[in-house]
């Protein structure tokens, strides 16, 4: 639990600063929640790792990494065996 509280701290108090270092502080909400996923989502996971690692369940944080991953990726991989599927019946 210590490595989620250190890493979900940690971004958010980058995460202002990260703004202000790309001219974003005064956006909308919008655009600051799409940054948020495509910026802080990873850093999270990778914090996640770098903590992990330091307080020794590294093991642990990676294979929670991996199956994030595959559930992320998931809705892709059913998304191209459609394609597949349909391009093959024609």
């Amino acid at each position: 639990m210590l490595a989620f509280s250190l890493a979900g701290m940690t971004v958010v108090l980058i995460r202002n600063e990260f703004y202000a270092l790309i001219g974003v502080q005064d956006a909308g909400f919008w655009i600051k929640f799409l940054l948020f996923l495509v910026f802080f989502l990873p850093t999270h996971n990778l914090l996640l790792l770098v903590f992990g690692f330091f307080l020794g369940q590294f093991s642990f944080f990676w294979a929670y990494e991996k199956r994030f991953i595959q559930r992320i990726l998931k809705p892709f991989r059913l998304f191209s065996m459609r394609v597949s599927n349909q391009s093959n019946h024609n």
